[in-house]
């Protein structure tokens, strides 16, 4: 049977500014007393614990806590898990997110990173049922036209272009515990096209929001060239 165990809760947060941790091997010895760090509530961010020193502290952070494993651990495999990259929250949280950030950092470029939605080459359906090339597409078109309209964002990367092989997760028996890494045929397949690069619905979808980003970005540029000239 398979355990499982949540490290939701307070961590340490130990901040490297000099970039010693390696060389310290912080990561045996943890955070010592005579270290910056701050106590953080995770799911959070150190960034909003004490925004006098630390909201924009970009540099290197070490997180530790320390919790008991059972007994039965012994000799066994242990995964460790970041949930936060497959979140079930709906997709307008993402654009509240941006907003309050845009709203703290009104002059810092805003990019949206590391998002997709998995689906089969082929598999089309009345639906948008999951792994389905139409809730990849629906997905995809959902945050891009949130982010046409938010002006102050600089640009987006998604996960990703093409479909690659990965890791067979069920021979490690991890996937009857975290179905979200389960890859049919042993494939990411979040890929605007699969490994042979025929584009799915999304490729057409996500190609139709960048040439309206662009005209909406050469309407704004001409704005300004004839505001400046009068």
């Amino acid at each position: 049977m398979i355990q499982k165990k949540t490290l939701a809760g307070f961590w340490s947060i130990v901040f490297d500014k000099a970039n010693r941790g390696i060389e310290e091997k912080w990561y045996i010895r943890g955070g010592s007393s005579s270290r910056e760090k701050i106590c953080c509530e995770v799911p959070g961010c150190w960034n909003f614990v004490d925004r006098e020193r630390y909201f924009h502290y970009t540099g290197t952070a070490w997180y530790f806590k320390t919790f008991a494993g059972s007994p039965d651990w012994r000799g066994k495999r242990v995964l460790l898990v970041f949930e936060g990259w497959y979140s079930q929250k709906p997709l307008k949280v993402y654009g509240e997110w941006m907003d309050e950030a845009h709203e703290k950092l009104p002059d810092k470029p805003i990019v949206l990173t590391s998002h997709g939605a998995g689906a089969i080459y082929g598999n089309r359906r009345l639906e948008e049922t999951y792994w389905s090339e139409n809730y990849q597409a629906k997905y995809l078109k959902e945050i891009g036209e949130m982010l046409l309209k938010r002006d102050y964002i600089s640009g987006e990367i998604i996960w990703h272009f093409m479909d690659f092989p990965v890791s067979h997760w069920e021979q490690l028996g991890f996937t009857k515990m975290l179905n979200y890494l389960m890859r049919p045929v042993e494939f990411n397949h979040k890929g605007l096209v699969d490994y042979y690069r025929r584009p799915k619905m999304s490729y057409y979808v996500v190609r139709d929001l960048y040439k309206r980003w662009q005209e909406k970005e050469e309407a704004r540029n001409k704005s300004q060239i004839g505001g400046e000239e009068a």
